[in-house]
């Protein structure tokens, strides 16, 4: 493994090499960087060239940067990094016009277009304040946070989780006073999970394991300088279809500055919201926050002035939050205590007037107790302890005025360790029907996932070209991606798992601990693309991308023989396994047009076809050394614990039932189909943006999108058509008691013949299912800091029509109400407003649509499947209540001196004491209905902040 995680980067380090001779570079610095573009004229209207124009801000690491507009009398000024710029116009004959307080942000293109008259040379005009909110050069739709929206609205600072909160069309988790932020960021955009691309500092980090999850992706809060994300309309240079986000790192500067701040929160600050509805419901305590507090500090400035910058960041936070319903054998209540910490550095080298080099890295702990909660005993906990780290160096040239080119290596990694956390209790045993790991301090996992990301790009822009202007883009992607997850064994007390039926035996699950799987995807994608401004008004970006996507299981062998390898064959070795290899050309093309002409409003629209990603998960189950589970009848002696010769181990025999991937929960024995196809998207949008007033614009957008050939489960040697033996009984209704009034109709499910048992019959593939599809609208409107306020307001709702769910096995089961044709919507507002008296008041309100769920049943009584559990309704038969959370935040500041202030604030995190029920029972049962999850209660927060 090591042999081949050297030869990967080595490759890396050779393309880097290869990219630095052919002057190919980076994506990620373009995405980051902004451009001032615009034309200059004299009173008459008439063009002027050869107008010196020069851009200074505190952003820039060279004391200004100059150019001379064209014989059109056009200039731009590109790239330039994020920040507030003071732009002049100089020629001779004229008065020089100077406009102050352009703002640029993430990917910006502003056009400022200047007026010069005829005077004196020493006059100048001065205008303030008319920085542009639309960008009618770009043809896709971006919300931006700004570092003023970051701090000054009520967040609770969780990363991901926090700066997601916000977008418009996304949905994520759901956060109350930072109660989320060690979770695993889990969004999605218009209704559709997976295939983002997140990046810090133009790094990938969302993990290459699964389509949906984003493990890994923990960004230290108090280190961001701003968050660009785009949910619609990506462009060549893009390789998903899913949310684009680019989180830039604070850079310092040619002046020192700084901060420290300090937060607390804890059960002094918190209200009780547990209602009498949900004490008879059975519900007693909620998830309450035992104490909560942060502490960070942030210095950054010039070791070389407008040469070598560097910035620096260190956060701590830990979390102590009860479980629901959770209690030790005391009586106390069971909290979880969970703990994050963050280093983020940062180092700007100004090599020369055109050559600059960027170092950044972020390393990151994380705890955390696994498996809590109120339906699996303590005893089933492991602490947990993840390692998640990012860094990148990066090379940006300006070759020439009109050629641009950068270049970057990251590397994105996440380590971690599962340790049991009970010495007491040496194995699985009986509780009842409810079985559990029981922890014995044994280091029983070890994930690892790493990737190289190297990606590069060269721009041209070409004034006055064919049919107009020309800025081309060229480039590539190159990421090596590798998952690996060590389970090590507990012994032969250790590695099963038994399960009770109302406290009889009835089954057992095996493991084929030790296991250490290797898996891998390597992925090339090289795009061109072509930003066309036929006019001034009308623009046009047309683009392809090549991408190559290999995904394999690389030769390797197995770390030791298992307790219970008779039950798996597994080999001891294996060859390298490759899936097929996916070469696809998928084209991109949108417009955006200026209306009014004055850039203030645009109408954006485009078509983009995306391919879907290998992911880990794809090929995970095809690697025989995969940590697998296997379940097996069981046939107790008496003792209620397992004995050898209690089951028939033989995996094609009697006892077998079905196998699965440990970590993962898909089938194992999976085998490459050869003629499987890759899911592809085409993305279809239009949407128009409007300049209300300065520094304030509305948008509003149309969607939709169509997922064609999903991946589904299809099992070859056991196909739906032997699914011919009906097993029927009473669905027993919502208590699950049969033959009361409450029961529904008779149900039926199917199950297989005797002779297609054994896991021989498992073997399985990919196979590619019927077309999804997402309608969805959107309006937003934002308002950038100015003038003492800022505000963000956005609606949008999503109609899904999807007929199975990604990886459903195939079979007449998997088809019983199953489809989803929901809608989901979201409202969000958040804004801040400058008061007298140094005073600051801030607000977040979202409206969330409750999650759609059905009722299901566990049926009994087959053969070959002798339990099953089923949705007895469609999806979105039933639904959560819809949700409505208003964070506050009120600051007062105070003055030290010229450049420091220290401010004392207090937030308040579900100011509404709001208790929706956000989870519940979905089987019949004496429990069916029963809250498993409620909105945290009220909890103040207060804080303090120093700035220098």
């Amino acid at each position: 493994m090591l042999q081949n995680s050297r030869n990967r980067c080595g490759s890396c380090f050779v393309a880097l090499g290869v990219a630095l001779l052919v002057n190919v570079a980076t994506a990620g610095a373009q995405e980051i960087a902004a451009n001032i573009a615009g034309r200059v004229v004299d009173d008459g209207g008439g063009v002027l060239p050869g107008v010196t124009v020069t851009a200074t801000s505190p952003a820039l690491q060279v004391p200004a940067v100059t150019t001379v507009t064209n014989a059109s009398g056009d200039y731009r000024l590109s790239p330039l990094p994020i920040g507030t710029y003071q732009v002049t116009y100089e020629l001779p004959g004229f008065s020089t016009a100077r406009r102050e307080g352009i703002r640029l942000t993430v990917g910006f293109t502003a056009r400022v277009d200047v007026q010069l008259r005829v005077g004196g040379v020493q006059e100048t005009i001065t205008v303030s304040g008319a920085a542009p909110v639309v960008d009618v050069t770009s043809t896709s739709s971006t919300n931006t946070f700004t570092r003023e929206a970051l701090e000054l609205i009520p967040t609770a600072r969780s990363g991901v989780i926090s700066l997601l909160a916000q977008t418009p069309g996304v949905r994520g988790n759901l956060d109350v006073g930072g109660n989320q932020f060690a979770s695993t960021p889990q969004f999605r955009v218009f209704g559709q999970l997976g295939q983002h691309y997140d990046t810090l500092e133009g790094v990938l980090t969302a993990s290459p394991k699964t389509n949906g999850g984003q493990g890994g992706n923990y960004y230290s809060y108090g280190a961001i300088e701003e968050v660009s994300v785009k949910t619609i309309g990506s462009e060549a240079d893009n390789p998903n279809r899913g949310i684009l986000m680019n989180t830039v790192v604070k850079s310092g500067g040619n002046t020192f500055s700084g901060n420290g701040s300090w937060m607390y929160s804890g059960q002094r600050f918190q209200s009780n919201n547990i209602t009498p509805e949900l004490e008879a419901a059975g519900i007693k305590q909620g998830a309450p926050i035992a104490e909560k507090w942060e502490v960070g500090f942030s210095i950054g400035g010039p070791l070389i002035r407008n040469r070598l910058w560097f910035f620096t960041n260190y956060e701590y936070r830990p979390l102590g939050q009860a479980v629901i319903n959770l209690y030790k054998p005391d009586g106390s209540p069971a909290v979880n205590f969970n703990s994050m910490s963050y280093q983020t550095d940062k180092v700007s080298l100004q090599m020369s007037p055109s050559n600059r080099v960027i170092g950044f890295y972020q390393f990151a702990r994380k705890r955390i107790l696994a498996n809590l909660n109120e339906y699996t005993p303590l005893k089933t906990i492991e602490d947990a302890k993840l390692r998640p780290q990012v860094g990148k160096i990066e090379w940006q040239s300006v070759i020439s005025k009109s050629v641009v080119t950068s270049l970057q290596y990251g590397q994105w990694r996440w380590d971690g360790q599962y340790v049991g956390n009970d010495p007491g209790v040496p194995a699985w045993r009986d509780t009842g029907d409810i079985p559990y790991l029981g922890g014995d301090n044994v280091d029983n996992s070890r994930p690892h996932e790493w990737r190289h990301h190297t990606t590069g790009s060269l721009s041209w822009y070409q004034p006055s070209g064919f049919h107009g202007d020309h800025e081309v883009k060229t480039g590539f992607d190159y990421m090596a991606s590798t998952v690996s997850r060590e389970w090590r064994s507990r012994g032969a007390s250790g590695d099963y798992q038994l399960l009770f039926r109302n406290g009889v035996p009835d089954q057992i699950v095996l493991y084929n601990f030790p296991a250490k799987p290797i898996t891998a995807t390597n992925y090339l994608g090289l795009y061109i693309k072509d930003n066309w401004s036929f006019t001034r008004r009308l623009t046009v970006n047309g683009g392809v991308r090549f991408a190559r996507d290999d995904g394999f299981v690389p030769k390797q062998c197995k770390p030791a023989a298992g307790v219970f390898q008779a039950a798996f064959n597994t080999p001891d070795c294996i060859d390298r396994l490759q899936f097929k290899v996916w070469n696809t050309l998928t084209p991109r093309l949108s417009f955006a047009y200026d209306l009014t002409n004055d850039a203030k409003t645009v109408l954006k629209g485009g078509w983009g076809r995306f391919e879907r990603w290998r992911q880990i998960d794809d090929l995970l189950a095809a690697n025989p050394m995969v940590a697998a589970t296997a379940t097996y009848r069981w046939h107790d002696t008496g003792d209620r614990d397992y004995d050898p010769g209690e089951v028939n181990l033989d995996p094609n025999g009697l006892d077998f039932l079905s196998s699965g991937v440990r970590d993962g929960g898909f089938p194992t024995g999976e085998v490459v189909n050869p003629d499987e196809f890759q899911p592809t998207t085409d993305q279809f949008s239009a949407s128009l943006e409007r300049e209300l007033i300065p520094d304030f614009a509305v948008r509003f957008t149309g969607i939709h999108s169509r997922n064609y050939n999903p991946y589904l489960i299809g099992f070859p040697l056991r196909p739906s058509e032997v699914y011919n033996v009906p097993v029927t009984s009473r669905d027993p209704g919502p208590d699950g008691v049969a033959g009361n009034g409450d029961d529904g109709d008779m149900f039926t499910y199917w199950e297989y013949p005797a002779q297609y048992s054994g896991k021989g019959f498992e073997k399985n593939i990919l196979v590619n299912g019927d077309t999804e599809k997402y309608s969805s609208f959107e309006i937003a409107g934002n308002k950038r800091y100015s003038r003492n306020w800022q505000m963000n307001a956005s609606y949008s709702a999503t109609k899904k029509s999807i007929p199975l769910a990604e990886k459903t096995q195939i079979n007449p089961n998997a088809l019983i109400n199953t489809a989803d044709d929901s809608w989901e919507w979201s409202g969000k507002l958040s804004g801040s407003v400058e008061l007298p008296a140094a005073l600051r008041f801030a607000a977040n309100y979202e409206h969330r649509s409750g999650e759609p769920w059905a009722r299901t049943v566990q049926f009994r009584g087959g053969r070959t499947i002798p339990n099953i559990v089923l949705p007895v309704e469609p999806v979105g038969t039933r639904r959560h209540d819809n949700l409505n959370i208003v964070d506050l935040r009120l600051e007062r500041s105070f003055r030290l001196g010229a450049t420091r202030r220290v401010a004392a604030r207090i937030n308040v995190y579900n100011a509404l004491n709001s208790s929706t029920v956000t989870g519940r029972t979905n089987r019949s049962g004496p429990i069916f209905g029963r809250p498993t999850a409620i909105l945290p209660p009220r909890i103040a927060e207060i804080g303090l902040s120093y700035d220098f």
